[in-house]
């Protein structure tokens, strides 16, 4: 089908009930494109395609699919607005958007050219395979979502912008060079860093990209331009993203502004994105990529700041000569100036003890050289067993990480949910405040003291100061936040309990029930553990685990002006979970 003689949107592939019940549900609030998609269901049931019968459940809104036809293909034009960078838009209406099994290209009418969609969310939207129907959902909902913003760039351009999700980097800054341009002004300039970033903008530190490796230049100083020079990819263009040491952001006892976490691969596990997003990461395999795990081995490496680019550079060039015969899949460098300057190494080893003992000793012979030699002032190995001892050992860092990665997706499962949901509940609650952020903590949170057996003492539990009794598994709210809530939102709140509690909610039902089996799973494990004694987490450390994770999901996102008094009593409260998790 088309339109003026010019395709649309195609998409291609997709199959079972995802695809198509996003696809309807998506089309549900937008009438003009429901009905295109009647027209288009009308013919292609002359032909008995299977993708005919879209149209007919639009009308439903989507609910009650599980098992549906393959979706081959179908079309759709956008009568929204995009949020571009500098308050120019790029009307949806203008897009050609062509969708395919391992990503999609956008096409731009107007500016006659290939371009990149860069959004706030934590899903690569050009190379995921998962994600090009969501993309269609999300660009859709932009107007239910007002701190979401577009922003398109040339897929022939040099320059990508950083994706920032209020104080969430979703995707740092990003540089495409040429090649043979770079490597003139390196070689005939003896300070080259002002053309740099004259010419193409680059700032003084930049990590290069080369096949998921990371490599952290200076680009204004010498060692960091002979760096360059030496590890010049084949490709036409060099691939630069923003390196954060010197973002200024500041947390608590550490400075963002002078740590950076670098990540190398041998063998990739998964790319960067996907490492730190989790969103291709197969389900049931709990333990990320970074995790902490028994393969993995620390070492804190202290010298001068000044040093580390040469103690980087020359650790670079020893592992890269032995990682196959140690086994070292990946590596990382972390940087800290915090208590003193040092450089945080982690190695991971694969499986097997044999291995992780023989990189041991080949690591630990190269920094006893080091040493001997000036390069490093001192060697610590400890930050491992630190944090294996913070989370109870092996057995408790397994039980946390697969509780953190459960809470990830199902934050980003409640967030879309409740974007899309938005519009239908607002005239009931008010607008109280912010709704989406509040949901799905109080889901999570109420799921786990379900499957635990836990007494809610009050349904206002997640506005509350959390506190674990130490002899019954109850959980107390302070007296001040109690009379805060009730005072101030008593009535919006209710509302918003019987919504969420409401029977008539299929689609909440069925949207909560597969993490409520993980969190049975989970609860169970740690159960036998604790029977066998090769756990040592209370229920009510585990409790507040649970707490602290929702709490701070929802002390990060929520930022507007409105939302000020919430956000001092949810801090509140999630200071007080975290120092329960960690006793």
């Amino acid at each position: 089908i088309r339109e003026d003689g010019q395709d649309l949107v195609w998409v291609r592939g997709f199959t079972g009930g995802t695809a198509l019940s996003s696809m309807a549900r998506f089309a549900y609030f937008h009438s003009d494109l429901r009905i295109k998609l009647q027209a288009v269901a009308a013919k292609e049931s002359q032909l008995f395609s299977p993708s005919a019968d879209i149209a007919v459940r639009v009308q439903g809104g989507g609910q009650g699919m599980n098992r549906r036809p393959q979706l081959f293909k179908h079309e759709i034009s956008y009568n929204d607005s995009c949020f571009q960078k500098k308050n120019k838009p790029l009307p949806l209406q203008d897009l050609l958007v062509l969708c395919q099994s391992f990503g999609f290209l956008v096409y731009s009418k107007t500016l006659k050219k290939f371009i990149r969609p860069v959004a706030a969310s934590a899903i690569d939207f050009v190379h995921s395979p998962f994600a090009s129907i969501k993309f269609l959902i999300l660009i859709g909902m932009q107007n239910w979502l007002p701190s979401m913003q577009w922003m398109w760039a040339d897929l022939n351009g040099y320059h990508f912008p950083r994706v920032q999700f209020k104080n969430f980097i979703l995707s740092a800054e990003l540089w495409l060079v040429p090649k043979n341009e770079l490597k003139d002004i390196l070689q005939n300039n003896e300070n080259p860093y002002p053309l740099l970033k004259e010419k193409w903008g680059l700032p003084e530190w930049v990590c290069m990209t080369d096949h998921d490796r990371d490599f952290p230049i200076m680009l204004n100083s010498k060692v960091g331009v002979a760096m360059l020079l030496s590890q010049m990819p084949k490709e036409e263009r060099v691939v630069f993203i923003e390196h954060f040491l010197d973002s200024g952001v500041r947390l608590g006892a550490h400075s963002y502004a002078s740590e950076a976490v670098i990540p190398f691969y041998e063998e990739g596990i998964n790319n960067l994105t996907a490492s730190t997003a989790g969103v291709d990461m197969p389900q049931g395999d709990f333990r990320r990529s970074q995790g902490l795990s028994s393969n993995w081995l620390y070492f804190s490496l202290f010298c001068p700041e000044a040093a580390h680019d040469q103690v980087l550079m020359k650790l670079q060039r020893e592992i890269l000569t032995h990682l196959k015969k140690y086994k070292i899949l990946h590596w990382h460098f972390v940087r800290f100036d915090y208590p003193v300057d040092h450089v945080r190494v982690r190695f991971y080893c694969g499986k097997g003890a044999k291995g992780r003992l023989k990189a041991l000793g080949w690591m630990s012979q190269v920094f006893d050289k080091w040493v001997a030699q000036g390069w490093l002032q001192d060697v610590k190995q400890e930050t491992y067993h630190r944090e294996v001892e913070t989370y109870g050992g092996l057995k408790g860092v397994e039980l946390f990480e697969k509780l953190s990665w459960v809470d990830s997706r199902m934050t980003l499962d409640f967030l879309n949910w409740s974007a899309k949901k938005r519009h239908v509940v607002r005239d009931n609650l008010g607008g109280w405040p912010s709704f989406s952020h509040i949901e799905f903590a109080f889901i999570k949170t109420h799921l786990w003291f379900e499957i635990m057996g836990l007494e809610i003492v009050d349904r206002e539990i997640l506005l509350a100061n959390f506190t674990a009794a130490p002899s019954s598994p109850r959980v107390l709210i302070s007296p001040e936040i109690k009379d805060l809530v009730r005072n101030a939102h008593r009535e919006n709140f209710a509302k918003w309990v019987n919504f969420i509690r409401g029977s008539e909610n299929f689609e909440m039902q069925s949207l909560v029930s597969p993490y409520r089996n993980e969190l049975k799973m989970i609860y169970s494990a740690w159960q036998r553990d604790c029977k066998s004694g090769k756990i040592s987490i209370s229920q009510e450390q585990l409790t507040a685990r649970v707490i602290h994770m929702s709490l701070n999901r929802i002390h990060i996102l929520i930022d507007s002006p409105q939302e000020q008094d919430f956000c001092k009593w949810v801090r509140k409260a999630y200071r007080s979970a975290r120092l329960i998790a960690n006793n």
